[in-house]
């Protein structure tokens, strides 16, 4: 018997440990799909959006505003995305591990 090997890709993000905010923020891309399609659909929002490739703090709120908008209207990565909010202080590590796993419990079949 041939089993067959399900393949998942995870994009991973933090707010990082910016002492002045009180939460931290993981999000999770966690998607079996075709990842060269949501590659492409990421770029034409940043494009859109004229984020660029700064960091995301670094832009304009307009712009930020404006890139959420518009991966929201088009549905990218619609089912795929996971957030975890945790209240600070705390163990980064962890809830980065715990967001993933949440991610890839729900898309595993």
């Amino acid at each position: 018997m041939i089993s067959r090997v399900q393949r998942l890709y995870c994009y991973v993000d933090e707010s990082g440990q910016d002492p002045r905010s009180a939460i931290f923020i993981v999000v999770a891309v966690v998607s079996e799909s075709d990842q060269h399609r949501l590659r492409e659909q990421l770029i034409t929002v940043v494009s859109l959006a004229k984020t660029g490739q700064r960091k995301w703090h670094k832009s304009r709120s307009e712009r930020r505003l404006k890139y959420l908008e518009v991966v929201l209207e088009r549905q990218i990565a619609h089912g795929e995305v996971y957030v975890g909010r945790y209240q600070k202080p705390l163990p980064y590590f962890l809830p980065v591990l715990e967001t993933i796993e949440h991610g890839i419990r729900h898309k595993a079949i």
